[in-house]
């Protein structure tokens, strides 16, 4: 196997923490409002009925790339460490990419008749599975040695499936089956960036069989792994058979659209597990809880204050989620938190870096926390099968929705800690947490005065609506970053050593 040279020596260690998450996060950023103006137009251009398929078939293709965990989740530690695995990794993923084609064709089909969804798009989505199975791999590998290249990966995606939404969407109004279409686009443009910016790694590399065989044989945990981590997307499916439309999935979808922005903070967990798996230590935790909190918050902020007018971007029929989507986002907190100290315990396992045995994973960090984790997806689902058979008001439904994620989530972090702790004698820093956490909180005072003195317009227009909003939120940001100037010096600090850094490469 061949081993990876780093610049600094280290494995996982090519660029400062800090300044790796600051780059995925913008990249994030640049690539959200691509996002945006793809499912608004999705949004707009579709029935409600139309976006709830939509949602239901991005989860599809997602339930089929199960399999592709049992290269993507060794890799990225193989990587970490200077092991070069791959050529085996992306050999791997194309294999069982072909192999999973015929089978996701017959379940569509099935699927078309039980839920009377139009068949061409499910059909045309079969590119989503063979395409996802690759960029898995590619993602895995990318993460392992330099995580920024997966933030560049993803704006291309962005970027790929706005450009072709507007064509197949907006222009020829293809409805579903053009948002289909588009999104395979931007899933090939996506695998071609990979390609490209791993050129060099995977050239060095080998398929080597021997490692291929040993990730079969292991192959129990990365799948139980994924499957206990997709019984909670299994929600959408639960929703759909005993609530008896697509309604709440399209609300749900429109919810977690918008939160997908908070949870561009996950560019944090990128940076980090690489450096605690190659260093074997916690050292970059609490640089990470700053981070965490520093690109989550204000976003948060203006999620609370400005719920109804986001919602309102993506068409009036939208706007009674603005409830549903401050709940949300108070989830998506928690869930940023539990993949912190889920990362962390994870990421301090040491069983496998020399070889991989069953008997030695079964009494590892890794099989311990999806055990976990099993339990509380399964509380999550029958709490979801609870609602679907008891709520029927759509908008009490999905409030309940994210009232369930939000607890399921605050439980992960409660558990994992509890494992951190009891395995590893690591505390977590909830001081460090409870400070930066109170320092992040003080800014919203003076970024809610906006809110407050702006009348914001609720209008059908996309772009009227979107204008109404611009000026008030950019206003909230201005005085949420400027207060955070004056009472915070870690962000005093940040900002010089990043203007540092951009002047010495200008």
């Amino acid at each position: 196997m061949s081993e990876i040279t780093f610049p600094d020596g280290t494995p996982g260690s090519r660029v400062r923490l800090r300044f790796t998450s600051l780059v995925l996060y913008v990249l994030s950023i640049g690539g959200a409002l691509f996002s945006l103006y793809f499912i608004t137009l999705l949004t707009r251009r579709m029935s409600v009925e139309e976006y709830g398929v939509w949602v239901m078939i991005t989860r599809y293709a997602s339930y089929f790339i199960i399999p592709s965990a049992i290269y993507s989740y060794w890799l990225s530690r193989n990587i970490s460490r200077g092991q070069n695995t791959s050529r085996t990794g992306l050999y791997s993923s194309i294999i069982m990419g072909i192999t999973a084609i015929p089978f996701y064709i017959v379940l569509i089909q099935i699927i078309s008749s039980e839920f009377e969804q139009p068949l061409l798009p499910l059909i045309i989505s079969t590119g989503f599975v063979f395409f996802d199975y690759i960029s898995n791999s590619l993602s895995s590998i990318s993460g392992g040695h330099s995580p920024q290249i997966v933030g560049y990966a993803s704006f291309a995606f962005k970027v790929g499936q706005a450009i072709s939404g507007w064509l197949f969407v907006g222009l020829w109004s293809l409805g579903l089956t053009g948002g289909v279409i588009a999104a395979l686009i931007g899933r090939i443009m996506m695998t071609c960036l990979y390609l490209i910016m791993n050129y060099k790694l995977l050239k060095q590399s080998i398929f080597r069989f021997t490692i291929f065989v040993s990730w079969l044989k292991t192959s129990w945990l990365p799948l139980f792994i994924s499957i206990v981590s997709m019984i909670c997307t299994f929600d959408v499916i639960v929703v759909r058979a005993l609530y008896g439309n697509e309604v709440p999935i399209a609300f749900y979808g429109v919810a977690t659209s918008i939160m997908g922005v908070v949870l561009f903070a996950s560019a944090v967990t990128s940076s980090l597990y690489p450096k605690i798996l190659s260093k074997g230590n916690l050292d970059d935790l609490r640089e990470a809880i700053w981070l965490t909190l520093f690109l989550t918050m204000p976003v948060i902020c203006i999620i609370l204050f400005y719920a109804q007018p986001l919602c309102a971007v993506f068409g009036l029929k939208y706007v009674s989620v603005a409830a549903p989507l401050k709940l949300f986002a108070i989830a998506s907190f928690f869930q940023l938190l539990a993949s912190l100290a889920g990362f962390s315990y994870v990421g301090l396992e040491k069983a496998d870096e020399n070889v991989l045995l069953s008997r030695t994973l079964l009494r590892s960090a890794i099989f311990k926390g999806t055990v976990m984790s099993l339990f509380v997806n399964i509380i999550y689902i029958t709490l979801v099968v609870a609602i679907s058979l008891l709520i029927s008001n759509v908008e009490v439904f999905v409030s309940l929705w994210g009232i369930i994620s939000a607890v399921s989530y605050a439980l992960s972090f409660v558990f994992y800690i509890l494992l951190l702790k009891r395995d590893f004698g690591q505390p977590f820093p909830f001081k460090i947490l409870a400070r930066d956490l109170a320092v992040f909180i003080l800014p919203m005072v003076p970024a809610f005065l906006p809110f407050m003195l702006f009348r914001i317009e609720i209008v059908e227009g996309f772009y009227q609506m979107f204008q109404n909003l611009f000026v008030p939120v950019i206003l909230s940001f201005i005085l949420y970053f400027a207060s955070l100037y004056v009472i915070d010096k870690k962000f005093r600090i940040t900002l010089r050593d990043a203007f540092r850094m951009l002047t010495s490469h200008s």
